[in-house]
């Protein structure tokens, strides 16, 4: 395998197209909440959420970790630490 940068490829490696994985997002929690065999529906279904929305979980969930800001902030990819929390740092 080779590591060409990019979290999502296709079998020969090349980038797959954004909107490819979003779609999947959507598919999948459609799956979750309609299996084919009603006896596996959840109790409480998953509700709509974007690919995109995974990443303010994961960060949301690092912070009540205890993670510092500036960490989560890095691991995200933020330059600043003024978009890193949406407020003056203390």
């Amino acid at each position: 395998m080779v590591d060409t940068g990019h979290v999502f490829t296709t079998g020969f490696g090349q980038p797959i197209y954004p909107d490819t994985v979003s779609q999947l997002m959507a598919k999948m929690i459609k799956a979750y909440n309609e299996p084919a065999d009603d006896e596996d529906a959840p109790e409480v279904p998953l509700p709509h959420a974007r690919l995109h929305d995974l990443r303010h979980v994961h960060a949301t969930l690092l912070l009540v970790a205890g993670v510092p800001v500036h960490v989560v902030a890095d691991r995200l990819g933020h330059a600043t630490r003024r978009s890193r929390s949406g407020c003056t740092p203390t």
